[in-house]
């Protein structure tokens, strides 16, 4: 069993690969072990789950052909630095990251102080410039290069580059991850039998913060458990709140 140079999994809103797996042999067949962060779980039965886990086992059944075609050439030729085993054989095993739970506390962050990090650490916007700045992160440049721009284009939105590709330890500029599934937008979802209940009509792109004040005093029935606006509590609560912030024009915080 031997610790190796990763391979980057593009499987990876936002993947980072940090150094963690380990490779083994069995019965001349080589394992490549991969711990990730996230993985979908198997026994939810929600359509986002089910992707989930039809694309990870269509990577994991197409892995060995996806290494014999990048990877098997350079790691035949380098085994000083990937170790002499079965190029001709490989297979993956991705394993689902656990570490201790501590409230109010970031997990991935004691996870890297106690130098027990998966591969693929899954971050959200808010925490990449932390890790960027303190070299938590692998370059993914190499991989980048090895895209298609039209596979470039379809899984990057234009936006996002400034927080996948900026300057990181040393000042040198480098692409840090990969973005997982889609850019996702703030929206405002509405119950349509609420509002029927109410007698009030849809909201529209002309609506206004007045007008929503006014539906959500509307339909507020504390007696229920019904009000008029949902937003998260605790250290999620800025996801909700940010939205109503930045439509506020100007503001000065």
């Amino acid at each position: 069993m031997k610790r190796i140079f990763p391979i980057i999994l593009l499987i990876s809103f936002l993947s980072y690969p940090l150094f963690a797996g380990y490779i083994e042999e069995v019965n001349g067949k080589t394992i490549i072990h991969v711990k990730v962060c996230r993985l979908p779980d198997p026994t939810r039965t929600d359509a986002f789950n089910r992707a989930g886990c039809a694309a990870v086992k269509a990577f994991v059944e197409k892995f060995p052909e996806i290494f014999a075609k990048k990877y098997r050439a350079e790691y035949k030729a380098n085994p000083e630095k990937y170790g002499n085993y079965n190029w001709d054989s490989v297979e993956i095993q991705l394993e689902r990251f656990s570490g201790i739970y501590v409230e109010g506390i970031e997990t991935d962050l004691l996870a890297v102080a106690g130098d027990m990090a998966p591969d693929i650490l899954y971050l959200c916007f808010r925490k990449s410039d932390n890790y960027i700045r303190n070299g938590f992160l692998y370059p993914l440049d190499k991989y980048f290069r090895e895209m298609s721009k039209k596979q470039i284009d379809f899984r990057i939105h234009k936006k996002l580059w400034p927080v996948i590709k900026r300057k990181g330890p040393g000042g040198k500029e480098h692409i840090w991850a990969m973005p997982y599934g889609g850019p996702n937008g703030h929206v405002l979802l509405y119950r349509k039998d609420l509002f029927d209940e109410n007698g009030l009509k849809y909201p529209d792109k002309n609506w206004t913060w007045n007008d929503m004040l006014a539906a959500c005093k509307k339909i507020t029935d504390p007696a229920k458990g019904i009000y008029g606006l949902r937003l998260f509590l605790g250290k999620h609560e800025s996801y909700s709140w940010i939205s109503y912030l930045w439509s506020a024009g100007d503001v000065t915080c």
